[in-house]
């Protein structure tokens, strides 16, 4: 046998034998890497199982406190409003007694003020001055005075009538009057009549 053929020999029984190495290598290890390969893809599948899981029970909290959320809200704001509710149910039944409370008082500061008044002077009293006095919404007013009497009369007439607003003493004063201590003659100054303005303090 030449040495091209012996060398064709031996590499034939190399590649024979590579082969048969192969062939067993691929039924001894073959399973078994298909067996790793298994529980690699259980593994992962398991793991995106758990983050998906993980990420409802995230979602589903989320919408839960949402909801906390939103009926606390919505409690509250009924609260408010029976409260709102409440509150003007109890000042509109306080006003009729505010609004009785209030005329019952003024009722009784006309009285007061009619007790202190004089009876105005007879048409026929020469003496007598005619004041017309206006009042700071445009209506006028006008009666008799003795020239003696004392220009809080004037006031106490005003306070008395029912038009005159409701101002406490201090709230309110003649324009053409600085010193209330004087009398109807001082103001008219020897004159029939007198025009007087009501001027509002607030």
């Amino acid at each position: 046998m030449s040495a091209e053929a012996q060398r064709l020999y031996w590499a034939i029984g190399i590649l024979c034998l590579v082969r048969c190495l192969l062939v067993y290598g691929a039924f001894k290890y073959l399973p078994a890497l298909r067996q790793r390969q298994v529980r690699r893809s259980r593994a992962r599948l398991h793991e995106r199982l758990a983050a998906a899981n993980e990420d409802r029970r995230a979602a589903a909290a989320d919408e839960l406190q949402a909801d906390a959320d939103a009926a606390a809200e919505a409690a509250a704001e009924a609260q408010r409003q029976q409260e709102e509710r409440l509150k003007e149910a109890s000042r509109t039944a306080a006003a009729p007694e505010e609004r009785a409370a209030a005329e019952a008082e003024a009722a009784e500061r006309q009285r007061a003020w009619l007790a202190r008044m004089q009876a105005p002077p007879e048409a026929t009293d020469e003496g007598a001055v005619l004041v017309r006095v206006r009042l700071p919404d445009g209506c006028s007013h006008t009666r008799r005075f003795a020239p003696e009497a004392p220009v809080k009369q004037i006031r106490d007439w005003l306070q008395s009538l029912d038009s005159f607003p409701q101002w406490e003493p201090a709230a309110w004063g003649l324009v053409l009057d600085p010193d209330s201590d004087r009398t109807v003659a001082d103001v008219a100054a020897g004159a029939r009549q007198v025009a007087l303005f009501v001027q509002d303090h607030c």
